[in-house]
């Protein structure tokens, strides 16, 4: 780490494609997007031409502030979006749903979960069971991720 290195430049130019019609994304169900952590977002309305004139559309406050006694307070989630609400995680275990759209709360969960040190929710897990004969709605489970 104490070595100078060159700088790394492409070599060719990336192009921007485009995106196909009905592949267009929704949701972010994971923490990388898919289960193989790749984190591109299918998406098309936001590339190098635009990305300077991009504006806060929300602001939401959890209401948790990360207070470290000296073994570490942060937080640290990747927001998960599962249709129109967006789940996130708080450094004391909340879960809040939030309205994609206005960032309003929808609700919000209290593990009352504690910690002696690093508090810290590391994100939320998110698991869709299929549609079955027997089972024809959706459940969904979100679950905690905890930093041990």
């Amino acid at each position: 780490m104490f070595k100078t290195w060159n700088v790394i430049s492409p070599t060719e130019s990336i192009t921007v494609k485009p995106v196909q019609p009905g592949s267009e994304q929704h949701d972010w169900k994971h923490w990388g997007n898919t289960t193989h952590g790749d984190r591109f977002a299918a998406l098309d309305q936001i590339n190098k031409q635009n990305v300077d004139k991009l504006q806060v559309a929300w602001i939401a406050h959890t209401g948790d502030i990360p207070q470290s006694n000296g073994s570490g307070a942060e937080d640290q989630n990747t927001p998960l979006q599962i249709g129109d609400t967006l789940y996130v995680c708080t450094p004391y275990s909340k879960v809040l749903a939030l309205d994609v759209d206005s960032g309003k709360e929808k609700w919000r969960y209290d593990a009352k979960a504690t910690a002696p040190n690093w508090q810290r929710c590391r994100g939320l897990g998110y698991y869709e069971e299929p549609h079955t004969a027997a089972s024809p709605t959706v459940q969904w489970r979100l679950s905690l991720g905890m930093a041990r």
